[in-house]
């Protein structure tokens, strides 16, 4: 997920702040609005945020950082500053939070076609923050080829969410998205922006696509917003099977999950990891209760306090997790690359999760090859293709973020002793794939599952770990993030 474009003015001494920060005229051009009200001081900070700065009397002399208001400098319609010389310096040092851009709701491959007349369809949910800054709505673009003809897409305020609920459109908040590739791709979704970004406080509101037809089809499921980026899943979709065009609130709805509709937000507040589980039944967490290494990896990351969401296009076997982190790329049976293998393989798919419409994970955990040695498929190339895949998932015209970490990590063991010794072979490529790319700089790390598990107690089955080894696993996973 792209991370905020905001920018955040800091005067670093008072020439500058006299320089940048005096003047009386709100920034019409500051495309973001840079700081807020001054810590301390008078009224420092320059120009720009959410509605501008109130200069108030004190002047801002001096004053700089504050409370970022992540707008555009176009809103600064109350920006009119204080004279530069009539107050004291201000003593605030803060530059306040940095805002994050989130997709509220990321599309999903699993597409259901609506073959009979209209439909509209949306997602109810909450604004748990004290408020977000909604910059552009989408429509779903099934397959990233364009949409064939154009669609609105509405925010509603609801006086409370699920069946009987009122929707009242938001003033300013409706789009067109148009036809084709226009509209800007991102998680699934073709974007167009509002006329102006609109601020939602806390509440309870709906998102609604209108007109699909046959030739839109929709999907079940997608990852619904995580609870801590301020926005909550309302678990309740609005829909109805007419023509009612924008602004009309459908008049029906069930507890599925079409998606349909979409919104970009910017969160104040602290920044979040999007940590993408990649590899096979392991991943997927086959042997465990549900959940596999997922579970144990969550409670490990919540109580350090690290703000995060698992990604990934499915969406099974989710134990107890909550239903903003079902998702994972764990993919049962699956080789590395599919060959002659007679199985799927990851290389043959990660253009489908990665990319401009991805999901763009911060962090993937990536660990296969379990299937390519327990069916002995082409080991003398292993290391190759294993390469070959580190490579693409590392290739930035994939859209993983700038930052993006790889954790690498050798497989667990097998409970078989011949199976075991192909095993601790193939371990050593998965070492050496890794040890190239770190030369190279890129941002690979290597983690050994192998010693990290005790066999035979940690295991539910020849190849599959038990709830303690997934607990173990999750360790490893976690010493490797912090």
């Amino acid at each position: 997920m792209p991370r905020a474009r905001a920018q955040f003015g800091l005067c670093a001494s008072l020439l500058v702040t006299l320089a940048a920060c005096s003047s009386g005229t709100p920034n019409a051009t500051n495309s973001r609005g840079s700081a807020g009200t001054a810590n301390g001081g008078s009224s420092g900070g320059s120009a720009g945020g959410s509605g501008g700065l109130d200069g108030g009397t004190g002047g801002n002399s001096a004053g700089y950082g504050g409370n970022p208001q992540a707008g555009d400098g176009s809103l600064n319609t109350a920006g009119s500053a204080g004279n530069a010389t009539a107050g004291s310096a201000g003593t605030g040092t803060g530059v306040g939070p940095t805002p994050t851009q989130s997709v509220a709701y990321t599309g999903s491959a699993a597409a259901k076609t609506q073959a009979a007349g209209l439909l509209n369809l949306g997602q109810e949910f909450t604004v748990t923050a004290p408020s977000i800054v909604v910059r552009d709505l989408g429509f779903w673009d099934q397959g990233a080829d364009g949409l064939v003809s154009p669609h609105a897409v509405t925010l509603f305020s609801l006086d409370k969410t699920g069946a009987g609920g009122k929707g009242t459109p938001v003033p300013g908040g409706s789009v067109t998205v148009p036809a084709g590739m226009a509209g800007e791709f991102d998680s699934g979704f073709r974007f167009a922006p509002l006329a102006s970004p609109l601020t939602l406080q806390a509440g309870n509101y709906a998102v609604i696509a209108y007109g699909l037809n046959a030739n839109d089809e929709f999907g079940e499921g997608g990852n619904v917003p995580l609870a801590s980026s301020g926005v909550s899943h309302a678990n309740y979709d609005p829909f109805q099977f007419v023509s009612t065009a924008s602004p009309a609130y459908p008049s029906g709805g069930d507890n599925n999950e079409h998606t349909s509709a979409s919104f970009r937000f910017d969160q104040i507040g602290p920044d979040f990891i999007r940590i993408m589980p990649l590899g096979d039944s392991i991943t997927d967490g086959v042997g465990s209760s549900g959940g596999g290494y997922r579970i144990p990896l969550k409670k490990l990351l919540d109580d350090a306090k690290i703000s995060f969401q698992f990604v990934g296009s499915s969406w099974d076997n989710p134990g107890s997790l909550p239903r903003d982190q079902w998702h994972h790329e764990g993919h049962p049976g699956w080789t590395i690359q599919a060959g002659t293998s007679g199985r799927a393989g990851l290389l043959d798919n990660v253009s489908n999760w990665l990319g401009a419409g991805g999901n763009r994970p911060d962090v993937i955990l990536l660990m296969i090859g379990t299937n390519d040695v327990d069916i002995s498929y082409d080991l003398g190339n292993a290391e190759k293709r294993l390469d070959t895949l580190v490579t693409t998932l590392l290739d930035k015209t994939y859209g993983l973020v700038p930052s993006a970490k790889l954790v690498l990590a050798q497989l667990v063991p097998i409970q078989n002793a011949t199976e075991d010794a192909r095993c601790a072979t193939y371990n050593q490529s998965v070492a050496k794939v890794a040890a190239a790319h770190q030369k190279r700089g890129e941002n690979v790390k290597l983690v050994d599952m192998h010693a990290a598990l005790t066999a035979p107690g940690d295991f539910n089955d020849k190849l599959h770990p038990n709830d303690s080894g997934y607990v173990k696993m999750a360790k490893v996973w976690f010493d490797a993030l912090k």
